[in-house]
């Protein structure tokens, strides 16, 4: 794995759990959360690669809730197991408040939708070979 962690910057603690715990949940992720802290991580590897963000910049400089959060272009892209757990997920993303919903890609070897949260981070769900 090439990617330690993510720290995300929102607006809203809360409405980002409401979007991300669902969104990770389908992927296999849990959440943990702390009085500061929210994180995600696929158990087996909840110690070392996680995407999480935090209330305060007291807990930790480099990420925190953030009322004046401005996204940016990076894109964070998740790993489905299939193409038809990925297609799933998809029928779900309206409900859980994505926005600019686009794709699937169907690239040859690659099968992704991208999508936006609630902040208007950059997201994609993807399963290489198609599923």
């Amino acid at each position: 794995m090439l990617i330690s962690h993510v720290d995300l910057r929102v607006r809203d603690r809360a409405r980002a759990e409401a979007f991300y715990g669902p969104l990770l949940e389908m992927l296999d992720a849990r959440s943990r959360r702390g009085e500061e802290w929210t994180s995600f991580a696929v158990p087996a590897e909840r110690s070392v690669h996680w995407l999480g963000f935090i209330t305060r910049r007291t807990a930790a400089p480099c990420f925190f809730e953030d009322a004046g959060m401005m996204a940016n272009a990076t894109r964070i892209a998740f790993v489905a197991s299939s193409r038809e757990r990925l297609e799933r997920i998809a029928e779900r993303l309206p409900q859980l408040g994505a926005q600019t919903i686009e794709g699937p890609d169907t690239s040859e070897g690659y099968y992704a939708v991208f999508f936006q949260d609630p902040d208007g981070n950059r997201l994609e769900i993807m399963c290489a070979s198609g599923g």
